[in-house]
């Protein structure tokens, strides 16, 4: 939970304590939302690949 808190805080920081531009972080945000989005699609799309090749090893197997 301390974790969750502390990574609250840092945005709150960077805002408040550095005087970052309001704008500046959401765009920064957008694009840290957007590269995550991707690793979430690569690892599913690399999960994917690799059960339907274990279903055709599979196949390839039993079949005489």
């Amino acid at each position: 939970m301390l974790a969750v808190c502390a990574m609250a805080a840092l945005p709150w920081a960077a805002v408040t304590q550095f005087d970052m531009p309001k704008a500046q972080f959401l765009e920064l945000l957008l694009g840290a939302l957007g590269a995550l989005f991707l690793v979430i699609l690569a690892a599913a799309a690399a999960a994917t690949l690799l059960l339907a090749l274990r279903r055709l090893w599979r196949r390839r197997r039993e079949s005489p």
